[in-house]
């Protein structure tokens, strides 16, 4: 039974140090999300102002 138990304390450490590295990345690419959501709505808005200007000077 002892070898058991030391068998289930190391699974139950490598998880634990699994559910750790998981919960880093999660962490890291909401902050990188984040970030592109805001770096999309500016070039999003350059690029409907660029639009906009090139159909004026098609409409003149």
């Amino acid at each position: 039974m002892a070898g058991r138990a030391g068998t289930t304390k190391t699974v139950a450490g490598s998880t634990t140090n699994q559910l750790n590295g998981v919960t880093r990345e999660s962490s890291e690419l909401s902050q990188k999300l984040a970030a592109l959501f805001n770096h999309d709505t500016s070039t999003w808005l350059l690029a409907q102002a660029d639009f906009l200007v090139k159909l004026a000077g098609r409409k003149l």
